[in-house]
Parts: structure tokens; sequence; C-alpha cells
């Protein structure tokens, strides 16, 4: 395996973290609004509207999280195929100056 493969896998690792973690976040606010939901089945004509409430706004949370993660892990594995497809190339650094102003510029690939 390549030094540019073992970074790549690196990232995906890392950003792997991220989306699981945004995953199980989701599985936790929908475990929340389940529960809201069984309580007001059980609960008192005067209790509903607010269980009512915290069960909705469990399951936009549990939804946030949930597109949040399945965003973060295409990203991740879209970064990985252009990372793999890539060739070899070498950072580059440059600075320029002219006569009002200098400018610099990096460029490269992790």
């Amino acid at each position: 395996m390549t030094r540019r493969t073992r970074i790549a896998f690196n990232a995906l690792r890392g950003s792997s973290v991220a989306w699981t973690a945004a995953l199980l976040g989701a599985g936790a606010f929908e475990i929340s609004r389940r529960h809201y939901e069984s309580e007001a089945h059980h609960s008192s004509q005067a209790e509903i509207p607010d269980t009512w409430d915290k069960m909705l706004q469990q399951r936009t949370l549990s939804r946030v999280f949930l597109g949040t993660g399945l965003a973060l892990g295409a990203l991740g594995g879209v970064s990985l195929y252009l990372d793999l497809q890539r060739g070899e190339t070498s950072p580059e650094v440059g600075l320029a100056c002219g006569p009002s102003q200098c400018g610099a510029f990096a460029q490269g690939s992790w």
C-alpha cells in the first residue's frame, strides 16, 4: 500500500467516525421520539399537547442527524474516490511580489 493510499484510508477512517456519530445520534433521538409517542398514548388529555410537541421536536432532530450522517458518509466516500483517482503530485508553494502587493499560494492534495 502506498503512502498516498494509507493517507486516504486514514482520512476515510476519520470521516467515518463523524458520520457514525451522526447516525447514532439520529437513532438516539428516534428512540426518544418513540418514548414520547408511547407516553402520549398513556397521557391525560391535558398532557398530550406538550408530549406531542416534544415528540415532533425529537423527530426533527432525528431527521437532521440522519441527513447529516448520510451527507458526511457520502462526502467521505466521494473524497476517497477522488483522492484515489488522482495521480501522485508533489505539493507546490510559491511567492510572488508586484509593485504594490505580494501574494503566496500553496497547492497540493492530502
